[in-house]
């Protein structure tokens, strides 16, 4: 092709392809399953936890577009031999009692503050649902009964699961699938995946333990998989689920985990290869954490929990789904984030969202009034190739490269630089607000592969400048 038969190729074919432009048809797609988020239940999700929403949530909408099918899964941390979740249901049996009047709570003494209490206020909002719904059906029971521990587990974490997942509704992520790591316990496949793990030669025995002989496979240490008390280690249910995957027939499994979990790559490939899959099959995505600036200061406490910015309360109330979602992109996942919330809220091109939201709407408005018109072969055709026109439509060619990059790379964010460019550079035109002739079929072009692009960052396009 030629490269004046390149810029009314360019055109046409972004025009017919229309909202499938960048996408990839393939009969033979490869199955993904995408496992991102994966909060345990005993707290809301934070603003650094939205993060790995936002990277999963993209990316499985960036491989579906480069024509794999995708399945998007939260993994619910849900053993009952979790402490943390015990200890996350006796704070929600504490706070209820108060809520009934009892100053002490559950303890001893209203001046205890024992380190499993959780005490934010997402607690007693989940106790006063309880109150709402069973009155004082539980104020006489003990507090260190099991019954009433395990009753109060299974509403505490019913109850900070439906907060969560209305959290990342508010986000505009969903998922396919909820899986239950107990359900692994449940039915056996954890206890399976043992004794497969030790009839292949990777297990042994020590101080009464069993252990997993990682090293053997690349990772730094051997790792326990049952204590010597009988209980399962959090790697003996992350063994089962990993196998399960591969077991229910994916290709290829991406695991999106915040940067702390590094050490968790080696020994989970480990097992991976031990259960007789390839490792190269699994890949690991790692994000760092995210920061939050107001008035040009880091913000360091939460507007209802001190300790933790919560991603719903502290920052989708404060800038809205769109721009959260668009400023978590901004970065590789590799590198510190920063979230400016004043820099959010402006409604300027210092906004890299407004930016791009406003190229969009400003074309939009443009085209409702201008007449339709085809491609105009010798006009496109005599652009000279450094002109701005010709630059533009240079990028807005290069939109179904990208989408294929950021599938292989697992690079979300160069969707969100690729708007910045291609709005940048429509901008670099000088159009006005009356369209010229000739100039409807480069706003249209432009128009789609913008619109195309905030789609799969899951960002609307407004119409209206």
């Amino acid at each position: 092709m030629t490269q004046d038969a390149l810029y009314t190729t360019v055109i046409r074919r972004i025009l017919e392809e229309d909202t499938t432009y960048g996408h990839t048809k393939r009969d033979d797609g490869d199955r993904v399953i995408v496992e991102f988020v994966s909060t345990n239940p005993n707290g809301p999700i934070s603003v650094t936890g939205g993060r790995s929403a936002v990277i999963g949530d993209t990316l499985a909408s960036i491989l579906a577009a480069s024509g794999r099918q995708v399945t998007r899964e939260f993994y619910i941390n849900d053993a009952l031999n979790s402490k943390q979740m015990a200890n996350f249901g006796r704070s929600v049996f504490h706070a209820y009692r108060k809520l009934l009047g009892h100053p002490e709570g559950a303890l001893e003494s209203p001046y205890d503050d024992p380190d499993w209490l959780y005490s934010g206020g997402y607690v007693t909002a989940i106790a006063q649902s309880i109150v709402t719904e069973h009155g004082n059906k539980f104020e006489g029971s003990a507090a260190d009964d099991p019954q009433t521990v395990q009753a109060f587990r299974e509403m505490a974490q019913q109850g900070m699961l439906a907060q969560q997942q209305a959290d990342l509704t508010a986000l505009g992520v969903q998922f396919d699938n909820w899986f239950s790591e107990e359900s692994l316990h449940g039915d056996g496949r954890v206890r399976a995946v043992i004794e497969a793990l030790t009839e292949n030669g990777y297990t042994y025995v020590k101080d009464g333990a069993v252990w997993f002989q990682s090293t053997r496979l690349g990772d730094g240490n051997d790792r326990v998989l049952v204590r010597a008390n009988g209980t399962y280690t959090y790697i003996a249910g992350d063994a089962a689920y990993h196998k399960d995957k591969f077991d229910r027939g994916f290709d290829k499994a991406i695991d999106v985990w915040g940067a702390d979990h590094s050490g968790y790559v080696a020994r989970t490939k480990a097992v991976v290869k031990a259960c007789g899959y390839d490792p190269a099959r699994l890949d690991i995505l790692l994000y760092q954490p995210v920061r939050v600036i107001r008035y040009g200061e880091f913000v360091k406490t939460g507007i209802r929990r001190g300790d933790v910015l919560e991603l719903k309360a502290d920052l989708i109330d404060e800038i809205g789904s769109d721009a959260a979602r668009f400023f978590y992109l901004l970065q590789p996942p590799s590198e510190e984030l920063n979230i400016d919330l004043d820099l959010a809220a402006r409604k300027d091109g210092s906004n890299p969202l407004f930016a791009v939201r406003n190229t969009s709407a400003r074309i939009t408005a443009a085209l409702t009034q201008a007449p339709k018109e085809e491609p105009d072969a010798d006009r496109l055709n005599a652009l000279p190739s450094g002109g701005p026109e010709a630059q533009l439509i240079t990028k807005l060619s290069e939109f179904p490269e990208e989408v294929r990059i950021a599938a292989q790379k697992f690079a979300p964010h160069r969707i969100a630089q690729y708007t910045l460019e291609v709005a940048a550079l429509f901008d670099g035109l000088g159009y006005g607000e009356e369209v010229q002739e000739g100039q409807s079929e480069i706003l249209s072009a432009t128009l789609i592969t913008l619109r195309n692009a905030l789609a799969l960052l899951g960002v609307d396009a407004p119409t209206q400048p």
